[in-house]
């Protein structure tokens, strides 16, 4: 349900836009085969457009949500693309044909459409679907909100946001790839990072970077109840590997786990570089991060939190809370408090 609400405006534009590019088809075809373009052909080319985009984020939805959709996340860009693109099409198709009959509900149209008009329709469906396919793995491969924070220049200067972390790596990396090699190593850390995404994604999270074994996962810091999501990600993320658990020692014979720290405030953002252009975080709420991150590996608990971050992200309840007293972390003048984060049916040493 939150991600519906989140894409909402999204889901709005995408309609609109359908309606707009089937506006401007219609008026294409007619001013192509000589027919007069009024009002209500505008309207009614906008209309079935409208419909078309709806039928289609329904039937993507569908794929996405299905086991196809998992195999499709892990195809590279280029085949990706060629396979998303030809699903697009023919969903497109079917949406195209659906749309003509919820609209015209009269079969002898249909026929003389589908005579005249389909093969038309069907180029214009096969191109529409390769910009769409095309811009959905972009904002793929560079994530959605720097696609769009680049586009709207917003951190062309820097600025200063509040921003929850999440820090995680996997426990034991030097000692799995040693012990896999390479390359199955990469394997397993892609299959762990590929089976929390639609997590980070559900709970509103965004992921900043990938380095080596780890993912930065970064929140907008809101009111109290918003910013939770960020735990709650925490929680689903560390039963997620534990139902995950016999699936992954049967395909690498071995069980992974995280360790993940926790930290929220102000940082400055801005687009670092020009060859490969980035959105870059600045501030001491990423090193508290880092820091608790290290320390789940001496207190042998999977996600450590600062204590101050607790009045503005509640613990919520799949996580409990232990207090790990007060530290001060390399590169630091002052105390932090830490607390330990196992899930609530950890094992009773992980809990006292």
């Amino acid at each position: 349900m939150y991600t519906l609400r989140k894409n909402l405006g999204t889901l709005f534009l995408i309609i609109a836009l359908g309606g707009v590019l089937g506006g401007f088809y219609t008026n294409i075809v007619h001013e192509v085969y000589g027919r007069e373009t009024t009002g209500i052909t505008l309207l009614r080319g906008a209309e079935r457009g409208a419909l078309v985009a709806v039928i289609v984020i329904a039937l993507e939805a569908l794929v996405s949500a299905s086991v196809a959709g998992r195999l499709l996340r892990r195809l590279p860009f280029g085949p990706g693309l060629i396979v998303r693109g030809i699903i697009t099409f023919i969903i497109l198709r079917i949406a195209l044909s659906a749309s003509h009959i919820i609209l015209i509900r009269d079969p002898v149209q249909f026929e003389i459409w589908a005579e005249n008009g389909l093969r038309r329709d069907i180029f214009f469906a096969a191109l529409f679907a390769f910009v769409i396919q095309f811009f959905i793995q972009t904002r793929r491969l560079i994530g959605a909100r720097t696609l769009r924070n680049f586009l709207l220049g917003r951190y062309a200067r820097p600025v200063q946001e509040k921003r929850l972390f999440v820090l995680a790596d996997l426990a034991g990396s030097t000692e799995m790839a040693d012990r896999l090699g390479d390359q199955a190593a990469l394997s397993m850390i892609t299959s762990v990072f590929l089976d929390i995404d639609p997590m980070i994604q559900r709970h509103g999270g965004e992921i900043h970077n990938y380095v080596g074994d780890e993912i930065i996962m970064s929140w907008p810091m809101k009111k109290p109840a918003r910013n939770a999501r960020a735990l709650r990600c925490v929680a689903e993320i560390l039963t997620c590997l534990d139902q995950r658990r016999a699936h992954y020692i049967e395909s690498f014979g071995i069980a992974p786990s995280l360790r993940m720290g926790i930290a929220g405030g102000k940082v400055a953002v801005g687009e670092c570089g020009w060859g490969k252009r980035q959105v870059v975080y600045i501030g001491d709420t990423i090193n508290v991060a880092k820091r608790l991150q290290d320390m789940c590996k001496e207190h042998g608990l999977a996600a450590i939190m600062d204590a101050d971050l607790i009045p503005e992200a509640p613990i919520p309840d799949g996580l409990t809370p232990r207090d790990l007293g007060t530290v001060t972390l390399r590169g630091h003048q002052h105390a932090t408090r830490m607390i330990g984060l196992p899930p609530a049916n950890a094992p009773a040493n992980q809990l006292h």
